[in-house]
């Protein structure tokens, strides 16, 4: 019975190692399933990675070469950015030195469309130093100044004054001439003002001048003369036209002895010498 006993244990054991074997057996298979599933995910993550690694290599390759190409336009671009402000600089002296060392007169469009001018400019300075011929509707006169200090100077003046229709008949009743004229040689000072900093440095003075007027006539056969003295004072205004060429006008009144006021108006060309020497300090 005993035997019986432990016969049936045994087979109920072995009953059981046999069950719990082909749940094992089971369970191995299942192991070894996903294993076999883990490894190939494995092998397909490292496959993945290689492929990662390939892109990744390719990109760091494509990154090298755009720096380099980088580096070199960013060298081509700053060679030609040196360049292209060298040229400028150089338009900008070629500007500044049309605009500094021409004169008014005629203009010139720079690059930047700016207008400059085309003739030299007079050095600026507010003396006036001039010789020139004005022409008036009854009248030439040949013009000297010499500047004694900025805005001041002296002036001298030699013309011919054709006399008025009413002087031969008042001042010399029964002669008879077709062309009776004064010859005047004047002396005297005047103030200007110049305006270096526009187009053409117009100057603005007044003057006035003393001096001999002598008319000359004939009676019985010789040339007489007689003397008048001649006061004249006017305001007038000078342009540069080109280089030291000025074009000038004024308008004054002259007084002459024993005859009175008349008006009087003239234009004409200057040459200046200098517009910043002076007697008195030199420049």
């Amino acid at each position: 019975e005993r035997l019986r006993k432990q016969l049936a244990d045994l087979e109920e054991q072995n009953q059981y190692l046999h069950d719990r074997n082909g749940e094992l057996s089971d369970e191995g298979r299942q192991l070894h399933g996903i294993i076999a599933l883990r490894d190939e995910e494995l092998v397909s993550k490292q496959e993945a990675l290689v492929e990662r690694g390939e892109e990744i290599a390719y990109l760091n390759d494509k990154i090298a070469h755009l720096e380099e190409e980088r580096d070199a336009n960013d060298t081509a671009y700053q060679k030609a950015l040196a360049q292209a402000s060298e040229y400028r600089e150089s338009l900008e002296r070629r500007d500044r030195a049309l605009t500094q060392a021409e004169s008014p007169g005629q203009m010139h469009v720079t690059r930047r469309g700016v207008l400059v001018n085309t003739f030299n400019i007079l050095t600026p300075g507010q003396a006036r130093n001039i010789l020139g011929i004005k022409f008036g509707d009854r009248d030439i006169d040949i013009e000297g100044t010499i500047a004694l200090m900025p805005h001041w100077y002296l002036t001298a003046l030699f013309g011919i004054d054709q006399t008025h229709d009413d002087f031969v008949e008042e001042e010399f009743p029964g002669y008879d001439a077709d062309n009776a004229f004064f010859y005047d040689v004047l002396f005297g000072t005047g103030l200007n003002w110049r305006f270096n900093k526009i187009q053409s440095q117009p100057n603005i003075y007044i003057n006035t001048a003393l001096g001999p007027a002598w008319f000359l006539y004939k009676q019985d056969g010789d040339i007489e003369m007689k003397t008048y003295l001649l006061w004249r004072s006017s305001v007038g205004f000078d342009l540069t036209l080109h280089k030291h060429i000025q074009f000038t006008g004024d308008i004054g009144v002259d007084w002459m002895q024993d005859y009175g006021f008349s008006p009087r108006f003239s234009l004409g060309v200057l040459w200046s010498f200098s517009n910043s020497w002076v007697l008195f300090g030199g420049k």
